[in-house]
């Protein structure tokens, strides 16, 4: 059974592969394809952006071997403050993380403050000035 499970990419070469068999019971390979199919069609790991990222921020993409897993969102606002939204998902884990930049004339930073969640969902707040 491990060897069928190794070949089972794409998932359509599990059932052909359930279907040659003929050590294979049919109750137990109709569980099998069961468990095959609700692990196929599982939620994304890809979390949605919350709400108050605007629309134009510009967005990239986090990947956690090349599945999307997660964003970085970079705006200004009117004020000139700098924002970033970062966060992932990795199994459950991973953070979420609110950061405003504010810069001086010469577009140093002058001050950073951050606050949201670390990788393991602990609430984490940090700033300088």
């Amino acid at each position: 059974m491990q060897s069928m499970i190794a070949n089972c990419k794409p998932l359509t070469n599990c059932f052909k592969l359930l279907r040659k068999s003929r050590s294979v019971s049919f109750l137990p390979a109709l569980a099998f394809a069961a468990i095959l199919i609700a692990q196929h069609q599982q939620q994304s790991p890809l979390p949605e952006l919350p709400a108050e990222v605007p629309r134009d921020a510009d967005i990239r993409m986090v990947l956690l071997d090349k599945i999307p897993t997660g964003q970085d969102a970079v705006w200004k606002s009117a004020d000139g403050t700098i924002h970033e939204f970062l966060q992932f998902n990795d199994r459950g884990r991973g953070p979420k993380i609110y950061t405003r930049y504010r810069l001086d004339g010469k577009g140093l930073i002058l001050s950073e403050e951050s606050k949201g969640v670390d990788y393991m969902k602990t609430p984490s707040q940090r700033g300088s000035h």
